[in-house]
């Protein structure tokens, strides 16, 4: 059953790992890649960047070297559709309304 909250666990590197993108996962990683998720097409750093900024709300001391090891661990692939399934769960980010 989905976690509510859109989080989403792995094991790997002998622990569990919880991911969760909310905003300020979000944030990270446009500010890593230097533009929106919006233009992400799953190119390896952007997976890293993902994994890494989605680990951030539970592991604040995670770096992109941690999302490396598990992606070495895991593999890209099992990585890209745990990322789907985070993103998928995730609060949807707000949007701008305009006021006039």
């Amino acid at each position: 059953m989905p976690d509510p909250k859109g989080v989403i666990e792995i094991e790997a590197l002998g622990r569990t790992w919880r991911l969760l993108f909310n905003n300020r996962a979000y944030r990270t990683i446009e500010k890593e890649l230097g533009y929106e998720l919006a233009r992400v097409r799953e190119g390896v750093h952007e997976v890293t960047v993902l994994l890494w900024g989605g680990l951030l709300a539970h592991h604040p001391d995670a770096t992109l070297q941690t999302a490396d090891e598990i992606i070495d661990e895991l593999g890209y692939e099992t990585i890209a559709g745990v990322i789907s399934e985070a993103l998928q769960q995730s609060p949807p980010l707000a949007r701008k309304t305009s006021t006039s």
